[in-house]
C-alpha cells in the first residue's frame, strides 16, 4: 500500500544553524554505533547553551541555538552562516543528522513498518516524508513509526524526493518533487503525483533533488551529458531544468544530496560524504569517522529550506 511518513525532529541543534524551526523530537544523543554522546558545534556568544562540544539537542541561553545563534538580545558573534540548515540522510531503516561542522553522524531513530526507504524529505517545521525502493510515500509519527495515510496502490511515486515550499508549485502550496527518469513530477501532500518539467542537459536521470527557495535548488544525476561519473547541477525548482554544467561528485555511487550555507553534500552508499562548494576547485571528501556506516548502505538525504530573512 502506499502510505506517507511524518517525524519531527530537532532541526537546529547539531547543525551550526540557526534555531527558526518548530521543534519536536531531539535526536537520540548516541552517535552512530559508538554510543557516545553525538557531538554539536560550539556555542555562540549569544546564546551559550549547554550543548557546547558534545551537547545533544540543547537550546542555549535566551532561546538561542547551540549551534551559535544569537540569544535573545545577543550578538550571536560565533554564529553560523547565513542560511545554515540541518542536514540529514537515511539508510533503509533508520534517520540520521550530519553535522556540517563536526562531520559527526547522529543517529535519530529506527523507522518502524517502512523497511526500504530509498529517500526523505524535511521541511522548515520539522516533518519528515520518505519513499520505498518500491516507490510508495510515507510520513512517520516522532517516534519513527510508520503510518498510512492514504491508498495509493495505483500511483507509483518517485524514489528521489524533496520538499518544495509553499510558492514554488503549481497552485503556490507546498508539497513534494522528484524526478521519474529525468522527468521532474510535483506530488501534493495528499499524495497526487503530475509531471511539471523535465531535467534536460542530456542528463538520463535525477537521483535526489533538494530545493532551496524559488530560484535555487540542486540535483544528483547520473552519468550523462557533461556529467562522466555522478555529479551535481543546479536546476530550476519550478521546472526541474538543469541550469549550467555540471560539478563532478569525482565517484559514482552518490544517491542523496542536501544543501546548506552555500554548500551541496553528496551522500555515498557507503556512508562518505562529498562536498561541494561551488566557488572551489575540488570536492571535498568526508569520510565516516564514528563508528561504522550503515550495514545497509545511505541511500536518501535531504535538508529543510533556509527561514526567510
Amino acid at each position: 500500500m502506499m502510505r506517507v511518513v511524518r517525524a519531527w525532529l530537532v532541526l537546529g541543534a547539531l547543525c551550526g544553524c540557526t534555531n527558526d524551526y518548530d521543534l519536536g523530537l531531539a535526536p537520540a544523543g548516541a552517535s552512530a554505533t559508538t554510543g557516545s554522546t553525538g557531538a554539536g558545534p560550539a556555542a555562540g556568544s549569544g546564546g551559550a547553551g549547554s550543548g557546547a562540544s558534545g551537547g545533544a539537542a540543547v537550546s542555549g541561553a535566551g532561546g538561542g541555538s547551540v549551534g551559535g545563534g544569537a540569544g535573545a538580545g545577543g550578538t550571536g558573534s560565533g554564529g553560523a552562516p547565513a542560511d545554515a540548515v540541518p542536514v540529514y540522510f537515511s539508510s533503509r531503516t533508520a534517520l540520521w543528522l550530519f553535522d556540517t561542522v563536526t562531520h559527526e553522524r547522529v543517529f535519530i531513530h529506527e523507522l518502524v513498518g517502512c523497511d526500504g526507504i530509498e529517500d526523505i524529505a524535511v521541511d522548515a517545521q520539522g516533518n519528515v516524508w520518505a519513499n520505498d525502493v518500491s516507490a510508495n510515500l510515507y510520513q512517520v509519527d516522532g517516534n519513527g513509526n510508520c503510518q498510512e495515510i492514504a491508498d495509493k496502490e495505483d500511483v507509483y511515486f518517485t524514489t528521489t524526493l524533496g520538499y518544495a515550499p509553499a510558492g514554488i508549485l503549481r497552485g503556490s502550496a507546498p508539497g513534494l518533487v522528484g524526478y521519474d527518469g529525468a522527468t521532474y513530477v510535483q506530488i501534493d501532500l495528499a499524495g497526487t503525483k503530475a509531471a511539471i518539467g523535465d531535467l534536460g542537459g542530456e542528463y538520463p536521470h535525477g537521483l535526489d533533488v533538494t530545493l532551496i527557495d524559488e530560484t535555487r535548488g540542486w540535483a544528483a544525476v547520473g552519468e550523462g551529458g557533461d556529467c562522466d561519473l555522478h555529479c551535481a547541477v543546479r536546476i530550476d525548482p519550478v521546472t526541474g531544468a538543469a541550469q549550467g554544467g555540471a560539478l563532478t561528485f569525482g565517484v559514482e555511487g552518490i544517491y542523496g544530496i542536501a544543501w546548506s550555507a552555500g554548500i551541496v553534500y553528496g551522500f555515498h552508499h557507503d556512508g562518505f560524504v562529498v562536498a561541494i562548494d561551488p566557488d572551489a576547485p575540488a570536492p571535498q571528501v568526508i569520510p565516516w569517522t564514528n563508528g561504522d556506516p550503515p550495514r545497509e548502505g545511505v541511500w536518501g538525504a535531504a535538508s529543510p529550506p533556509p527561514p526567510a530573512r
